[in-house]
């Protein structure tokens, strides 16, 4: 289970990265801190369900591909 945390943190962190958004300010966008952004990052945690919506909304991308499912945005 460990590694579908790894390929989502890895997503979030390239789609963070790819809008030039800092830790605090995607955590802001979404409603969590920005150590619960570092545990994404990192693998710690995975999203629930309503902040996956929330980041698929703000990246303009599907859940799909924030899991690591599909590479179709």
């Amino acid at each position: 289970m460990m590694e579908n945390y790894n390929v989502t943190g890895q997503i979030i962190k390239a789609l963070r990265q790819e809008k030039h958004l800092k830790m605090y300010e995607l955590g802001e966008a979404i409603g969590v801190s920005k150590s619960c952004i570092s545990n994404y990052e990192s693998g710690y945690n995975v999203p629930s369900r309503e902040n996956l919506m929330k980041l698929s909304e703000l990246f303009e991308v599907n859940i799909d591909y924030l899991l690591g499912k599909t590479e179709i945005r």
